[in-house]
């Protein structure tokens, strides 16, 4: 991993192999205060994503699993509380 205080060019989802969207879906990404891990929820093609580094390796999870999607219309808004992550959007499929 670079250092933080350089600059890179890095294509994260091509990186760790998350999936790709280009035409929907919205990021958010934060870095959460108690425990410094950084979290990036992102939602293309209507599946919600959530990719993780804990200052070792990244991790990616479908936070949708099949079960729900998220609406093509929707953003996606979220922030740390704590050691928590809060991640909010509209929903399809209930």
């Amino acid at each position: 991993m670079v250092k933080p205080s350089q600059w890179i060019d890095y294509d994260l989802s091509n990186g760790i192999g998350a999936p790709t969207d280009s035409q929907v879906g919205g990021v958010e990404a934060f870095v959460t205060p108690l425990d410094n891990q950084y979290h990036i929820y992102y939602a293309p093609g209507g599946v919600l994503y959530h990719i993780n580094y804990n200052g070792f390796v990244w991790t990616i999870e479908d936070l949708t699993s099949g079960v729900i999607g998220v609406d093509s219309n929707s953003g996606v808004a979220g922030f740390g509380l704590g050691g928590t992550q809060y991640v909010f959007f509209m929903g399809t499929g209930f």
